[in-house]
């Protein structure tokens, strides 16, 4: 599907410099006085401030000190969305679906939009001219695929840019990894393999891709190959909830505090549900009197829009929290959501109560660390003793579909393996029948193997996988068959 992507470099800073013309002729820095730990952090930087050496979410004290020729002004995030839907109302004049991907920018199909506007080239430009009108400069790309016009939108340097059908993988090979939606302990991760580009992460083998990073891994691997088959959703840009409770006066009891708090989680969902969103990770901020605030965040295993289950997972953290004074304010604020799904419930059937369930694991990665519930799943990788990996135990519905991307049991060996391969003696060893060699090789980037694969009987009957290590030149025990 071809999709364009238009994108308004320093979206945030050329807002704010268009309604204060005095914010123009000095690096600008705008901070968020509500930032981690109620301490301002920056949050938009002028490109004057980028060259200065500004990184974002760094405290607003020592951004100033590094950059003293800098105006630090408070981001207005109410005027930045309004400026955000007026651009969005000018494209809405010509293209009738768009997709809000974040603050100055937005994508969009353009299937069916040739007859008005043009082909691509045409399109782009016409779509550029629409955004100059509204005062603000913009870049505009035209892919197959959604992720790679918004890469080139964002990260590419020409103003209209149309990706040739087959030319994506060429179009973004230097863009930086920081481009891809993956975590950022995954990014100093490639890093240390040498990966620091998509084209880099491009040429690493997709089996081995998955094998260490698992699915989220192999998927931002095929988008950095050009690979993209998720059409847009239209959807528009809805800000983080956020409730808060003032004490008066502050209290030092913390039933008191776990009341409130239970009062902020039902007014939380309220509003998420409001707004046809489910919480998908939740941040309590405790602002203290006389002392530094305290932060719980809490992760739902699935989106949820139950005040119970948010109430359960902060409360079983703020049981180990000791608070270092009196508790003046509350501030509970949804910072990860997810469109909420209908569930559609059984009129005759008995359904597990998946709220309890999910309390219940709660409990025990609480008391026992968040390894103490995990899901076996199945890694496409030659080696017998990786393919199976351990992921943080999800709460989903019994009946869920596992569609041809999921996790595939195919190939597994139907035998018991060991954990770890055993060395064995094969000249003590006696055997009265063997298979012809399996020969498996892989994983040079990594831990490099070259083995030979044999499936022995021996003489009591016993049946089981064998290997010859053709880099160690021995042999070892990977498995008995049942």
């Amino acid at each position: 599907m071809r999709i364009a992507a238009v994108h308004i470099p320093f979206f945030a800073i050329v807002a704010h410099r268009r309604r204060d013309r005095d914010l123009r002729n000095r690096p600008l820095l705008l901070v968020d006085a509500t930032g981690r730990g109620g301490k301002p952090v920056v949050v938009a930087r002028s490109p004057e401030a980028v060259r200065l050496g500004v990184l974002p979410g760094a405290p607003a004290a020592s951004a100033a000190a590094g950059c003293p020729d800098a105006i630090l002004c408070p981001i207005d995030l109410p005027y930045c969305r309004g400026e955000h839907e007026r651009i969005r109302a000018v494209l809405f004049d010509a293209i009738p679906e768009i997709e809000d991907e974040s603050l100055g920018s937005w994508c969009f199909p353009t299937a069916g939009l040739e007859r008005l506007l043009g082909p691509d080239a045409t399109l782009a430009a016409d779509v550029r001219r629409r955004v100059q009108a509204a005062g603000y400069a913009s870049r505009v790309a035209v892919a197959s695929g959604r992720f790679v016009a918004l890469a080139v939108a964002r990260f590419g340097s020409a103003n209209e840019r149309v990706v040739a059908p087959g030319a994506e993988a060429a179009a973004i090979a230097r863009f930086p990894l920081r481009a891809l939606p993956i975590e950022a302990d995954t990014l100093r991760s490639l890093a240390v393999l040498g990966a620091r580009t998509l084209g880099e992460f491009a040429q690493l083998p997709e089996a081995g891709v998955r094998s260490r990073f698992g699915d989220a891994g192999a998927r931002a691997h095929a988008l950095a190959r050009g690979i993209d088959a998720a059409p847009p959703i239209a959807r528009p840009e809805v800000p983080d909830a956020e409730v808060a409770h003032e004490f008066d006066p502050p209290t030092e009891a913390l039933d008191e505090a776990l009341f409130h708090l239970r009062m902020l989680c039902d007014r939380l969902t309220v509003e998420l549900e409001r707004r046809g969103l489910a919480c998908a990770e939740v941040l309590a901020e405790l602002h203290l009197e006389g002392a530094e605030a305290v932060e719980i965040a809490a992760r739902p295993t699935r989106p949820t829009l139950s005040a119970r289950m948010l109430w359960t997972l902060l409360r079983l953290q703020m049981e180990r929290v000791t608070l270092d004074g009196p508790l003046v304010v509350a501030r509970l604020a949804a910072t990860g959501t997810a469109t909420a799904r209908a569930v559609q419930r059984d009129l005759f059937h008995s359904r597990r109560d998946s709220d309890r369930l999910e309390a219940a694991i709660a409990r025990l990665i609480a008391r026992f660390g968040k390894d103490a519930a995990v899901t076996p799943v199945a890694v496409d990788t030659h080696r017998p003793e990786a393919r199976v990996a351990w992921r943080p135990y999800r709460v989903e519905e019994p009946n869920t579909r596992r569609g041809p991307g999921d996790d595939d049991m195919a190939g597994l060996r139907i035998c018991r393996l060991l954990a770890e391969p055993q060395p064995i003696a094969m000249a003590a060893q006696r055997i009265a029948a063997m298979s012809h060699p399996e020969r498996l090789d892989g994983d040079w980037w990594e831990s490099e193997f070259s083995r030979e694969y044999r499936i022995a009987r021996f003489d009591d009957g016993r049946v089981a996988l064998l290997f010859h290590d053709l880099l160690l030149d021995q042999w070892f025990l990977q498995g008995e068959f049942d």
